[in-house]
Order: C-alpha cells, then structure tokens, then sequence
C-alpha cells in the first residue's frame, strides 16, 4: 500500500474512530469527517475506562438483586409464611381438625395468639382422651439436632384424678444424670429436680402451658428394698415418677417408646445407696431397687406433670 503522507506510525490509529476511515497518513484529523486522530496509547486508557465503568455496573446490579433476594427472603420467613400457616391452622380449628391445627400452630412459636391457642386446644384433646391414651402438650428438641424445631411432646395419660390428668413422656426426651456429683442425695436435692423444673419447664412449655401445670405434692418415700432414705417431701410442677407410682401404674408405664441406644429409664426413688437412683429397665419394665450405676451418669428422663384439665387459656 502505498502513503501519500508517509506511513502511519504503530501508535497512531489505523481507522477514524467517527467514521472507520482508513488512514494511509499520518496526519493529526480524518481527511474524510475531521475528527481528531489519537494515539493507541491514548486510547487505551478509555477503553480501560470504559471496561471498568461496565464492571461497576455489572457488580452494582448484581449485588442489588442479592440484596433484593435477601430482602425478599426475610419478608416470606417472618411475614408471608407465617400468616398463610396460621390462617390454615384457623381453618383446620374451624373444622375442628385440632391435631393438625396444632402442628400448624407449633411451628409459629409466638406468632400472634399461636401459643394461647395451642394451649387451649391441646387442652381440649387432653380432656376428651382416655386412660392410656397418647396426646401431646408442649414442644421439646427431641432430635438434639441445633436449630430445628422444637418437636410436639407426645404424653400418656396415666390417670385422672378430680380436676387433674396425669401425664408421663411416651419416650425419654433427654439424657440427665440424677446429680451432678456422686455423693449422697436425695429427690429434693439432686440436680435433676432443678434441670426439670428450671432449664426444661421454661424450654418445653409456653407461659400459657405452664399455667395449666400443677404444682404436685410429691411423696419422696425410702427405697421400699433398702429403706434408702428418700429425702424431704417436695413440691414440683415436672417430676419423675417414683417406684410406688411405677408399681402403682405400670399397666401404662410399660408401652412407652424407648429412646435410640437406651436401655431404660430414671426414677425419684434413691437405690440400696444415697449416691445410687432406682431405674426401670426396658425389658419386662425390671425396677432395678439397686442401680449401681452412679447418679452423675447422663440416663434417659421421662418427665411426669399433672395438668388442671378445667383451666381458663
């Protein structure tokens, strides 16, 4: 090819950046439209620009829509979802479907008046069921797994007496030892007492559904094999069952639900030593009066309540 004007330099621009005209020169303006001939090397810093301006936007927007997402996500999680669950558990209530109704109301925690409510209608199955028959009153993490969802806590009814119902876990719920040290102990001292009525009362139940928890009278008596001394006589909302009270129900006591890996559960009642605790076994519901095995040793509870079935929610 040949230049009129000398060839273009490396740096300069082969094409007229406003109207792609060829250069053949080296000359500083488009002979074709005028405009101004740059540099490549001044031409880079625009296009650098350029780039850069579009990435900004690019990350802008994207991080926009992540926000928007987040934002979108938290109104479903605590708005939405929870007025659409609990406008199903209306229905259900409505068509007096009150099993399924409280599994609605369970997974609202204290959302609105869900918890008044679930109180109010497990209540009412509690008092429409039978000796024997399994209901469910509070919520408790059974799985152990962090973050999920407390479970229903299903309950036998052992008895009815007057105004109350006896409840005791159809399965172990936790793992406690009856003491935290393995000296001598009684019911009314042990650590177990206070775990229950203390750490589980207030992760188990609602204000409402303790309201509705009575506070028992319990008789703390020897080890009916060894005399162990049982102790003072307490007063507690959540307990253990006794041996007495075992032998007393224990055509209720023995279908119960064991828990994975366990091999029998604990009572109030001290074994042959203060530092020992009576347990049923799982086979044959065996009362071992003896249990050698040391109170601080973490062993399946099921917890016993009484509950007032004519209360006000």
């Amino acid at each position: 090819m040949n230049y009129a004007y000398g060839k273009p330099s490396e740096k300069q621009q082969r094409n007229c950046p406003t109207c792609g005209f060829i250069f053949t020169n080296n000359g500083s303006f488009c002979p074709e439209c005028g405009a101004k001939r740059v540099c490549s090397d001044e031409q880079a810093p625009i296009k650098k620009d350029k780039y850069k301006s579009k990435n900004r936007k690019t990350t802008l927007i994207i991080g926009l829509c992540i926000v928007l997402c987040i934002i979108s996500y938290f109104i479903f999680q605590t708005i939405i979802k929870p007025a659409v669950t609990y406008n199903n558990a209306m229905s259900l209530i409505e068509d007096q479907q009150y099993k399924a109704a409280i599994d609605q109301l369970n997974e609202l925690g204290d959302y609105k008046d869900s918890e008044e409510k679930q109180a109010k209608y497990q209540l009412l199955l509690i008092n429409q069921a039978s000796v024997g028959d399994v209901v469910t009153f509070g919520s408790y993490n059974q799985d152990k797994i962090k973050y999920n969802l407390n479970e229903l806590i299903e309950w036998r009814v052992v008895t009815k007496e007057g105004d109350k119902v006896l409840l005791l876990s159809n399965s172990s719920l936790d793992r406690q030892p009856y003491n935290n040290t393995s000296s001598d102990t009684t019911w009314e001292t042990c650590s177990l007492r206070l775990w229950l009525n203390d750490i589980f009362l207030n992760s188990a139940f609602s204000t409402e559904q303790q309201s509705l928890i009575a506070m028992s009278n319990l008789t703390n008596a020897n080890n009916p094999k060894y005399a162990t001394n049982g102790g003072n006589n307490t007063q507690d909302k959540v307990f253990v069952l006794s041996v007495v009270e075992v032998e007393k129900y224990s055509l209720y006591t023995k279908d119960w639900t064991p828990s994975s890996g366990s091999n029998g559960w604990r009572l109030r009642t001290p074994g042959k030593y203060g530092s020992y605790a009576a347990t049923v076994y799982n086979y044959d519901e065996y009362i071992d009066y003896f249990e050698y095995s040391s109170t601080t040793e973490p062993y399946p509870i099921r917890p016993a309540i009484w509950v007032y079935m004519n209360a006000n929610v």
